[in-house]
């Protein structure tokens, strides 16, 4: 079996936190999951997406790994409905919401498929920007990441 070189200076252990600005992402490769959480049983579907930071206020070229996008409600799908938006090139607002759901009428798929749908799959190699924000971890004193507001990017 060949082995890689893993320069642990190019890993890390934990999570990123981005400081508060505003960033350009790269898109990776992008997955579908479905899993069951264990403490309630509640099924859980989305997409799983691969990202960098392209540019920013720090860490450029560092990977934040994969990001989970949920679908299984309809308040998760709104979350990430901002994120599919901004990522296709939509602002933010109404008039562009309606255009997005013209032209995606619709988001869902069947995350047992090996295949991804195509508006997930077209924007592998793409980027989306974000305003990025930190706040206090709730069950602990340490810094969290708090908030990605997805923006298309310009």
């Amino acid at each position: 079996m060949p082995r890689y070189p893993v320069p642990s200076n190019e890993v890390t252990a934990g999570k990123t936190i981005l400081p508060n600005g505003e960033y350009v992402f790269d898109i990776g490769n992008i997955t579908l999951f479905d899993r069951v959480r264990e403490k309630d049983g509640a099924n859980l579907w989305g997409f799983k997406a691969l990202i960098s930071v392209a540019s920013g206020e720090s860490n450029i070229g560092k990977s934040l790994g994969n990001m989970d996008f949920y679908m299984h409600t309809s308040g998760a799908a709104e979350m990430s409905k901002r994120f599919l938006m901004a990522a296709h090139g939509y602002e933010q607002n109404q008039a562009a919401e309606a255009l997005f759901n013209e032209t995606f009428p619709d988001i869902g798929f069947d995350p047992d498929e090996s295949d991804l749908p195509a508006h997930l799959a077209r924007l592998v190699g793409k980027q989306v920007a974000a305003a990025v924000t930190i706040g206090q971890n709730k069950m602990n004193p340490e810094e969290q990441q708090n908030k990605f507001r997805w923006l298309p990017v310009a």
